[in-house]
């Protein structure tokens, strides 16, 4: 991974690293931190870690499956036909062919006169 903020200022670093999930909510980054120009600082190594909080007792997050307040809703024939957005087939294409342009026109009176061969 990596990033890069251009410019003279503070945050102008190009970033190269690698990333890392030693479990499902945690994340450890180590990186390498280059200044696009000396005044925005030295370089040096980086070292992040995270941690995603929520989530259900197998340390997941943003599932549907983390217990009685957080389950899905079950459908229902009602509410899910009226949640539908209409639908209307697609337009079928003209049979008629589109209208010659300018630049048509142009190239079939030069072949006509014998200006192109």
């Amino acid at each position: 991974m990596g990033e890069w903020f251009y410019g003279k200022h503070d945050f102008g670093f190009f970033t190269p690293g690698a990333l890392f999930h030693p479990a499902r909510d945690h994340v450890i980054v180590i990186a390498y931190k280059i200044p696009n120009h000396p005044a925005n600082g030295k370089s040096g190594l980086v070292f992040e870690y995270g941690f995603f909080f929520g989530g259900g007792k197998n340390g997941g997050h943003h599932r549907d499956d983390d217990g009685p307040g957080h389950q899905s809703p079950k459908p229902d024939s009602k509410s899910s036909d009226s949640n539908k957005p209409d639908s209307k087939p697609a337009p079928k294409p003209d049979a008629a062919p589109p209208p010659e342009t300018v630049v048509q026109r142009a190239l079939k009176r030069a072949l006509r006169s014998g200006i192109l061969e």
